[in-house]
């Protein structure tokens, strides 16, 4: 299932086109403000890549399942909270923390993700 986007390279002013597999894909979400690209996604050993497409384009395009959760940030900043989009496939284990009240999200290429609450993944 390859996808065709926009990558938009560091900086912000040079675009080039880039092609995922949407099966690799773990999660989609917002850029902050101190990104680039109008949506951020999480590909299985590749990191994170910016894209120019919205976020209701790359969503559809991927054309896979993906679950909405909210992020965590520890120390409440609001500015790193966001709705993020989660590919229950890639998720290995889902762990609830001791330190505070939220869901530790492990995937299987062995990235994390703090989210409010990962109950959501169990209904897919």
């Amino acid at each position: 299932m390859l996808k065709d986007f926009e990558l938009v390279h560091l900086g912000g002013r040079t675009k080039t086109r880039c092609i995922i597999n949407a099966n690799e894909v773990l999660w989609v979400m917002p850029p902050r403000e101190d990104q680039i690209g109008n949506t951020i996604v999480g590909v299985r050993d590749n990191g994170v890549v910016a894209l120019s497409e919205s976020m209701d384009k790359v969503i559809s395009t991927l054309g896979v399942n993906l679950v909405k959760l909210r992020t965590h940030d520890q120390h409440r900043r609001k500015e790193l909270i966001s709705d993020v989009y989660v590919a229950p496939a890639a998720v290995s284990l889902a762990i609830r923390s001791i330190v505070g009240p939220f869901d530790t999200i492990k995937f299987v290429d062995g990235t994390t993700l703090d989210v409010a609450d990962a109950q959501p993944l169990l209904v897919v």
